[in-house]
């Protein structure tokens, strides 16, 4: 809008109101002319002041304001007031014209008033997110860093300010290489370049680094580069998820590949009764994956089980386990692990019940061994499981007993036939009369409650003898027998 020309004489008359003036105070030229300025124009509170400052200027010729631009109060016709700049100027000599130029400043301060809570909003912001955010002077120094930027680089924001970005936080690679500042991609947008990379390192105060996802952005003023942004996050979490979604993958192409070539295989290991420890009367199948790449060497079971664990593959393990335990309970005793997830599936109940039943298979001929842990994560899904099987004549063993917590407690709602004490408290019975104690109370809990005990880990004769006399009733370990093949066992 154009500034408001006003023309009073010496007695503050207005004699000239342009169309930029009407547009401003809402008065047509008529309503003005031949009227006292302050009267219409100044609002009620200044009009002393006004008066007192004119007759200065009059009787003077001179003011401190003349010529400059101040700011003043506006009075609208509708009564309302307006921000305005004023200058003032003189034309003419006697009688001379006293000028005055309005402006309206309403839309400025009110655009200043919205930018102003912009940045307040944006300081808001860019102090809540989680995301660190630096701006960098033209020579790469910390001109601004938000409290997130400070925590992931292990500085307070006060800290990071004055220093040189590159030699701070990404000097080098993740592989320890010297990473050259003219490579740096943050410092390509003080060459106008907007980078995002999701493929680098900061390095922290401590030394260690983190893997970011960083963008990089030139601010310019004016259309010259002034400085630069970076806002950059930590994506530590997101890289180890990708690479287990890569691991999962490529062991989920392996237990299905291991199950199609039938790579798996079970190993047997005697379990005999510590009255006659040279007559087995059941063998516990143990699992066991030939490699890959060199079939004549089997992987243990704690080489590819957490992993099928951890990536939900467990089931289709157990489920062929089931199948093959099955077929060799139908000729003589044996037991089988199974995992929490499969303990807790109905499903994995219905399999073996119905394998029961469709081979005739004798009672007592199969055993299920599930972990104390196993049984007190979810201790209905347990129950549930274990009453199902025992009603068809499956025997069920505790395994582990003694590692896990609150076992004891919910024992006697556990219809168990046998614990299988942990091989922890086996391997050095002879030595630790602790361990003696825990084996003694064991065997003692579980006459109570009409259980029998298995003693698994026993690798020396020593160990044997003292299990025979602490009253064990099932021994198993190295000492009478290692795990062999189901057709050589």
């Amino acid at each position: 809008m154009l500034d408001a020309a006003i023309g009073i004489d010496a007695a503050g008359v207005v004699q000239l109101f342009n169309r930029a003036a009407e547009a401003i105070f809402g008065f047509s030229r008529e309503d003005v002319i031949g009227e006292e300025m302050a009267e219409l124009l100044i609002p009620q509170e200044y009009r002393e002041r006004h008066w007192a400052g004119f007759r200065r200027l009059v009787e003077g010729g001179s003011s401190r304001i003349l010529g400059r631009r101040v700011e003043v109060a506006g009075l609208h016709s509708d009564g309302t007031e307006f921000p305005a700049e004023l200058t003032i100027g003189r034309v003419g000599e006697e009688p001379a014209l006293w000028m005055a130029f309005v402006r309206d400043l309403s839309e400025r301060q009110a655009r200043e008033r919205e930018l102003e809570h912009l940045v307040h909003d944006n300081e808001l912001l860019l102090t809540s997110i989680g995301d660190g955010v630096l701006r960098l002077s033209t020579d790469g120094l910390i001109t601004y860093a938000n409290p997130a930027a400070g925590g992931l680089l292990g500085f307070s924001s006060k800290e990071l300010l004055g220093q040189h970005a590159h030699s701070l936080m990404h000097h080098s690679h993740e592989d320890g290489s010297v990473y050259r500042v003219e490579e740096c991609p943050v410092y390509g947008a003080l060459r106008g370049e907007i980078c995002r990379v999701t493929t680098e390192v900061f390095w922290r105060r401590d030394g260690t680094h983190f893997a970011v996802d960083y963008t990089s952005a030139p601010i310019r003023e004016q259309g010259r580069i002034v400085g630069a942004v970076c806002c950059f996050a930590e994506i530590t979490a997101a890289r180890q998820r990708e690479r287990d979604l890569q691991e999962r993958v490529r062991f989920g192409d392996e237990i299905h590949r291991a199950l199609q070539e039938e790579r798996f295989v079970l190993h047997g290991q005697p379990i005999s009764p510590a009255a006659d420890p040279q007559r087995p009367v059941r063998h516990e199948l143990l699992i066991r994956m030939k490699d890959l790449a060199r079939p004549d060497v089997l992987r243990g079971p704690g080489e590819f089980l957490p992993q099928a664990e951890r990536y939900g593959l467990i089931n289709q393990i157990d489920r062929w386990v089931i199948s093959k335990a099955l077929e060799e309970a139908g000729r003589r005793p044996v037991s089988l692990n199974l995992s929490a997830k499969s303990v807790a599936e109905p499903e994995i109940a219905d399999l073996i019940l119905a394998g029961v039943q469709e081979r005739a298979i004798p009672r007592g001929n199969l055993m299920v061994e599930i972990t104390e842990t196993t049984a007190l994560e979810d201790l209905t899904a347990a129950h549930r499981f274990i009453q199902r099987l025992t009603d068809i004549g499956c025997g069920i063993a505790l395994d582990d007993f003694g590692t896990g917590y609150g076992t004891l407690a919910h024992l006697k709602e556990l219809p168990v036939s046998h614990l299988k004490i942990d091989m922890a408290f086996v391997r050095n019975l002879t030595e630790s009369t602790d361990d003696e104690r825990v084996v003694r109370s064991i065997v003692s809990l579980a006459r109570n409650f009409g259980m029998k005990t298995i003693a698994e880990g026993v690798e020396t004769a020593a160990a044997m003898q003292l299990l025979q006399r602490l009253g064990v009733d099932y021994l198993q370990g190295y000492h009478l027998g290692r795990p062999l093949p189901l057709e050589r066992d």
